[in-house]
């Protein structure tokens, strides 16, 4: 049994692709309940892509935009926001957040791979780090 796509380069809107370019294909990650996300592989690269629609979901997503751009002044490693789209389709808001991708997987599935204990062992050090530096980081001003 075939499913739709979760998302058509269609239905990007002009300024999406205004910022990545020519688009190759879009790849659907795992997915949340609040958005859409797709992985776009374009001709600037791999850009990540989340539609949300909806008001509340709609008003999480601009949310995530104002905490993505007052976090690139610390020193997180997270993705850059590129842009934010917002617009209304068929009376039901909808908004669009384009960033930077970080390439990665989840710590449980690295583990899995990994039967050298020295390496488990290296990459749990520096996920602890990560989440020290997270937790150490001052807010940034909104």
């Amino acid at each position: 049994m075939s499913h739709a796509p979760l998302l058509t380069v269609d239905e990007l809107p002009p300024a999406v692709r205004a910022v990545s370019g020519a688009i190759h294909r879009l790849v659907f990650p795992s997915q949340g309940a609040t958005s859409t996300v797709a992985i776009i592989e374009a001709e600037r690269g791999r850009i990540v892509v989340k539609r949300a629609r909806g008001p509340q979901w709609t008003v999480w997503l601009a949310d995530e935009h104002h905490v993505l751009r007052a976090l690139e002044s610390t020193a997180l490693p997270v993705p850059h926001a590129l842009a934010f789209v917002e617009q209304d389709s068929a009376g039901e808001p909808q908004s669009w957040l384009l960033m930077s991708h970080l390439p990665g997987e989840p710590i449980g599935a690295a583990l899995a791979q990994m039967t050298d204990p020295r390496q488990r062992a290296v990459l749990l050090e520096s996920w602890g780090t990560t989440l020290r530096t997270i937790h150490t980081t001052p807010v940034p001003p909104a």
